[in-house]
Formats: C-alpha cells, structure tokens, sequence
C-alpha cells in the first residue's frame, strides 16, 4: 500500500510541467515535492536543472534535508547529494532576489538599491500605521481615540500588533 494518496501520486509522477502542491500545514507538501525530486533524478534529471521554491527559509531546509536523505537511499544517485547545498532549492524571495542582482542592469536598478526584508517590511508598516495613528488623534477623531483607550496604554504596542496579527492571519488565508 502507498504511503501518497491518489493527488500526492500525481505531483510525484506527473513530467514535463510545472507542478504547484498547495495545502495546509503538516499535509505532507514537503514529501511530497521531495519524492517528486526523487523521481525526476531516477529518470536522469539533475538538481542543477531543478527550480524548487518554497513559501519559507524553513521549508527551504527542510526541503534540501528531506531530499538528502532520499538520495542516500538510492546509491545510483550519490553523484546528486553534492549537488543539493548549492541547487535552487529556496523562497520565492530569495529567488526573486537572485534574479535582481543578476539582471539589475536590465531592471534598471541603481548600485546602491536594497530589496527589503521581512524585518524592512515591518517596520515601515509600523512607521506607516503610527503616522496613521498620529493624523488621526491631530483630527481628533473620536471613534479612533476610543480604540486608542481601549487598546493602548502609553504606547501603540498593543494595538499595532493586534493589527500586525489580523494582517498576518488574513495574508495566511489568502497564500496558496
């Protein structure tokens, strides 16, 4: 008996298209997609061919760990395990941020540009709701004020991460 379900077989065993596995946590995307790799190496693919991007750093390493592992079981493929550190198995971010700095000229990029990080990100999403919070207390808006003393004690803290947390929840629901 398989230890894939019908769909799991088909992510593995389908060639000669791109293939997107999207479900929830602990579902087993990373086995799947591992073995997917697995396969394609069986049938004389290599990992630096392979573009393999996943949603988060961890999922990245995982992946690679995952895929390590598989290799060592197949001793005809040991000539691939050297290959899985340096292949394109990352984030979609990380991917995208190679390509940058490959085709910057292209892009039109200067030399001094940056590509924000998660961190970047967060606080100017943080400097942009404080200013928000600051025009609105200026226009004494009183329905925003009683949030404020409802929420806040001497700092936006509470309130910030509470709006932090429902983006973050809603940006969940929305990603593949």
């Amino acid at each position: 008996m398989s230890k894939f379900n019908e769909e799991q077989l088909r992510a593995i065993n389908i060639r000669n298209k791109n293939v997107l596995v999207s479900a929830g946590a602990g579902s087993g995307k990373t086995m799947v997609l591992a073995n997917r790799v697995l396969s394609l190496l069986k049938d004389g693919y290599s990992l630096d061919n392979m573009l393999i991007l996943t949603f988060t750093k961890n999922a990245a390493q995982n992946m690679k760990t995952r895929i390590k592992k598989l290799i060592n079981e197949v001793p005809t493929l040991s000539s691939q395990l050297s290959l899985v550190d340096g292949a394109d198995i990352e984030t979609f971010d990380a991917f995208n941020k190679k390509l940058a700095n490959k085709y910057r000229v292209k892009l039109g990029l200067t030399d001094g540009y940056d590509i924000g990080n998660e961190t970047t990100f967060d606080l100017l999403k943080r400097n942009f709701i404080i200013a928000d919070f600051e025009k609105r207390i200026s226009s004494e808006d009183k329905e925003f004020i009683s949030i404020l003393d409802n929420y806040t004690d001497t700092s936006y803290d509470n309130l910030f991460n509470l709006i932090l947390k429902i983006e973050k929840s809603i940006e969940a629901k929305r990603s593949p």
